[in-house]
């Protein structure tokens, strides 16, 4: 199962022929989906859009493609975990990306970002660039 981060749902969002192509390559590899982190990020864009009832309407319209999941508190405790390790190394990622890691992991998901410098640091994330 492959979750898609952040950054590639903007480019979907946005239209980007490269990454819908992409997609479409993992889409028939295996299911795709992204966690309510990633929701709550896409969604909080729309909302400071200029026309937020156009943003919103075809936010929901791409994100009805993809199944969402859950952040739960098997996920917490995984993120808690993290974000420990990532601070005493001196090297955190930033809470939201933490805990669609953490998501990730309690999924057994394979991350597919184009952020690999922050995700590369997560031990035991599966992760891939797109």
């Amino acid at each position: 199962m492959y979750v898609l981060d952040t950054d590639i749902c903007v480019d979907l969002y946005r239209g980007h022929e490269a990454s819908i192509d992409s997609v479409s390559v993992l889409e028939a590899e295996g299911p795709l989906t992204i966690t309510a982190i990633t929701v709550q990020e896409l969604a909080e864009g729309a909302y400071r859009a200029r026309d937020i009832r156009i943003a919103t309407s075809r936010l929901r319209r791409l994100l009805a493609a993809f199944h969402v999941l859950d952040y739960d508190g098997a996920a917490s405790w995984i993120a808690g975990r993290l974000g420990a390790e990532l601070r005493k190394k001196g090297r955190p990622i930033g809470d939201l990306d933490t805990m669609i890691a953490a998501c990730t992991i309690a999924h057994n998901g394979v991350l597919v970002t184009r952020n690999l410098r922050h995700f590369k640091r997560i031990r035991g994330l599966d992760v891939q660039s797109l």
